[in-house]
């Protein structure tokens, strides 16, 4: 009869995790964690595992995205301008708005000058918009009380204001735009069984519409229509118009990440090209034209340029 003996975990290592094998006998399997070490007792749970790291090993890391530029009236990869995504113009161009994750993968909004490209923290939080003074951004924050197990599901939008730091709730949702005339904020919510809709709030006061089924709006220069995306029958993301007189809603072409032109003509989008995502405009009515690869594109607010993010 064999002498049973107590194993102790391996001594601590530096890494945050790792695998051991103490025991190829017996198929005792030691899993360093930050909580500790702790023992796997079946071979059930060493398969789990290591089809795990092998997952992760065969995935990689992940894609980096990166800030661009492009010149709509050239060619071009576009001009590099910072890391980070959900690019925003300020409407006096010379700042731009955007996301940017730090080491702990903590979502911050930003600013950076494109005159001196010095970036500026603003908040935590992602996807910034400006008010049309370009006096506040207003963006998204995850809330904690939406949290499980680190999963956030619930989205809270809020203002930054620059000249005072001061940050107010607004309501719940994503994707938020605010109007021309400053006194609305168009964004995606949901209802209570979770499907997405395009909301408007008053900011006088604080009444909000439903107006349709969709999600990520902008509004067009004047302020009479809303462009959305929203998902047909078959379940493709459609760029939509929806207009706040007539209730009209129009089809304009497929993809998402929609941004309407200063001049109210044409549509910035995001679709699938043969070579992965692209950045497409399109007038309402004609086809889509490319412009480069890529995704979340946003107008310069002279029209002439757009930015977009690239990952690599």
């Amino acid at each position: 009869m064999e002498s049973q003996q107590t194993e102790a975990p391996p001594s601590a290592t530096s890494s945050s995790c790792a695998l051991v094998f103490t025991s190829m006998k017996t198929m005792k399997l030691w899993w360093r964690h930050r909580t500790g070490w702790q023992r796997f007792l079946s071979v059930a749970a060493l398969t789990l595992v290591v089809a795990s790291v092998a997952f992760i090993l065969v995935r990689g890391p992940a894609a980096e995205p990166f800030i661009y530029s492009i010149s709509l009236s050239g060619a071009g990869e576009g001009t590099f301008l910072t890391d980070g995504n959900d690019p925003a113009w300020s409407p006096d161009g010379d700042s731009m708005a955007f996301t940017l994750k730090d080491q702990d993968g903590r979502s911050q909004v930003h600013v950076v000058d494109l005159t001196t490209s010095k970036t500026t923290l603003v908040t935590d939080g992602y996807n910034p918009s400006w008010s049309p003074d370009g006096s506040t951004l207003v963006f998204a924050v995850e809330s904690a009380a939406g949290a499980v197990e680190g999963v956030f599901e619930a989205k809270e939008i809020r203002t930054f204001d620059l000249a005072t730091a001061a940050v107010t709730r607004v309501t719940e949702g994503d994707d938020a735009a605010w109007s021309p005339d400053g006194t609305m904020i168009a964004f995606t919510g949901e209802d209570q069984t979770g499907n997405p809709g395009v909301y408007v709030i008053d900011l006088n006061t604080s009444v909000v519409v439903l107006l349709t089924d969709g999600a990520e709006p902008d509004w067009s220069p004047d302020g009479s229509t809303l462009v959305f995306v929203a998902e047909n029958a078959e379940g493709v993301e459609e760029v939509r118009t929806f207009d706040l007189t007539t209730n009209a809603v129009t089809r304009v072409t497929a993809g998402d990440d929609p941004a309407w032109s200063p001049d109210g003509t044409t549509i910035a989008f995001s679709g699938d090209s043969d070579g992965g995502p692209a950045v497409f405009v399109v007038q309402p009515g004609s086809d889509p034209i490319m412009i480069t690869d890529g995704d979340e594109p946003d107008w310069s607010p002279d029209g002439a340029q757009l930015t977009f993010v690239r990952k690599q």
